[in-house]
């Protein structure tokens, strides 16, 4: 028995997807609004709302959320300045620039009904405490600074840095605060040699370590390490904290190789055809009246002599990284990076469309004279880098501290 559907049920379909995801998408905020995240309920709810202001729900959830974040806000603000901790200025200021930004948030959507009945939203002025909490924080921001920096102290250093930058977005000219940012970061930074040692009994080409020694210490520097090549340390009037060594034991280029095989490649491929018969020997008809024909195959090869020429380079060493001025070795790390030339000539005898993609590319190819030993340790320095360069990101936490 046929089954019969509704005509309509497409549309069916689609109102059951959307009001699946109208209601997770509400569940999700209230979550939001119960675990105490006000603002991030805030966010969506607002940002729903600036495309469709007749969402009574989250009109709802909006209210609810708006009016608890500011609660928790003014009641911890009322708690800090009763307690009157140091520091408790900058914790203060957060918060009411917090109420303010939630404020601004909404206040383009009013006004905002539910059931007709126009919501409503407190607001608070709150300019003047603002203002006098903003300079009450930008104070304790800078003396705390100073009080650090006097440590010379590099992790009290780091810390008066990033006050110092919360201060400098208050009042980007509060007295010299760009001075006290520069001495703090020079403060805080760690200075890191980046050294060479070659320990190869092999000869390596000066020009070898001029390419590592020309890595581009800007991409692997951080906030709180530079790299600063041996060759360059007298150029600067740093205390230097650490050091990473590029240690070379062993640079071992290989002999020259050629091998020569011969194989055959084959392939089936269409050759002509013949008709279907019945069991009377007629030729049999498709359904559009057509004879029936069966394709024929032969197969077709052809042989190939290919050259392979090779040349493999071998880099053995580690990548330590010391603690200075002590040298006390903090990392060890082995290194293996191998670089190999290869080169494939080949000629052919036979049917060319029995040859592979691979194959193809390798015919008509001839023999290259090989690289130099002097070419194959210049390529592998390019090998290397990539190693050095993960090794120095990998132990990054290590080099800040």
């Amino acid at each position: 028995m046929k089954r019969m559907y509704p005509k309509n049920l497409p549309y069916l379909l689609l109102l059951v997807v959307f009001t699946t995801l109208f209601s997770t998408g509400c569940r999700t905020t209230q979550k939001r609004i119960n675990e105490g995240n006000y603002d991030i309920a805030i966010a969506r709810t607002v940002n729903k709302l600036r495309k469709n202001k007749n969402k009574e729900r989250q009109v709802e959830m909006l209210h609810e959320a708006y009016h608890k974040a500011n609660e928790r806000d003014l009641d911890r603000i009322e708690f800090l300045k009763r307690e009157g901790a140091a520091g408790n200025e900058v914790q203060v200021f957060n918060l009411y620039n917090n109420i303010q930004l939630r404020q601004e948030k909404i206040k383009p959507l009013l006004p905002l009904y539910v059931d007709g009945l126009e919501q409503e939203f407190t607001f608070y002025n709150i300019d003047r405490e603002l203002i006098a909490w903003k300079e009450e924080a930008a104070d304790f921001l800078y003396e705390n600074a100073m009080r650090q920096l006097g440590t010379e102290d590099k992790y009290q250093a780091r810390e008066a840095y990033d006050q110092l930058l919360q201060l400098k977005e208050m009042f980007p000219f509060y007295k010299d605060v760009d001075r006290q940012l520069d001495r703090a970061y020079a403060m805080g930074m760690n200075w890191v040699l980046f050294n060479v040692v070659n320990r190869s009994p092999n000869l390596i080409p000066i020009e070898f370590e001029d390419e590592l020694y020309s890595l581009d210490f800007s991409r692997l520097n951080s906030k709180w390490f530079t790299l600063v090549s041996t060759r360059e340390r007298n150029a600067y009037n740093y205390d230097y904290d650490k050091r990473v060594d590029i240690v070379l034991d062993i640079v071992d280029v290989g002999p020259e190789q050629v091998k020569e095989r011969v194989f055959t490649e084959t392939k089936e491929v269409e050759d002509g055809f013949t008709y279907q018969y019945d069991e009377e020997g007629n030729v049999m008809k498709d359904s559009t009246g057509k004879d029936i024909k069966i394709p024929k195959y032969k197969e077709i090869s052809a042989t190939v002599t290919e050259t392979m020429q090779s040349k493999a380079a071998t880099f053995r060493g580690r990548l330590q990284i010391y603690e200075l001025p002590n040298d006390g070795l903090l990392e060890n790390d082995p290194m293996v990076v191998n670089f190999l030339f290869e080169h494939y000539a080949a000629t052919f005898q036979g049917n060319k469309e029995a040859l592979t993609e691979e194959t193809l590319r390798r015919i008509g190819n001839s023999p290259v004279p090989f690289p130099t030993d002097f070419q194959m340790v210049m390529d592998g320095s390019q090998e290397i880098q990539p190693v050095i360069f993960n090794f120095i990101r990998r132990y990054s936490r290590l080099l800040e501290a």
